[in-house]
């Protein structure tokens, strides 16, 4: 009974194209993994930017309008006597 050599050979073709193909496809995946880890901490870094800056922002649009409720925070003693002397009036418009 005789071999058939020409199956040996082409299964080692095979063999070998699969080791090929293999290698290859293990690149695409690291590949793949790299740029979604690199993509991953863009986005972070982009978000943490973003919120960042609306902070930013903020505090400067509402800057002059804190200062104006730190300059009443200040004057509070006397705010308080005006308000409690418009309400005395107001009583007193009401006859009580």
């Amino acid at each position: 009974m005789e071999i058939d050599t020409t199956d040996n050979g082409s299964m080692s073709d095979q063999i070998e194209e699969m080791l090929i193909l293999t290698r290859e496809n293990n690149k695409l995946l690291k590949r793949i993994r790299r740029d979604a880890i690199i993509g991953g901490i863009l986005k972070i870094a982009l978000w943490v930017v973003v919120i960042l800056a609306s902070f930013y922002f903020s505090a400067k649009f509402l800057e002059p309008y804190l200062g104006m409720l730190q300059t009443a925070g200040q004057q509070g003693g006397q705010s308080i006597g005006d308000v409690q002397g418009l309400i005395e009036q107001y009583k007193g418009l009401l006859g009580q």
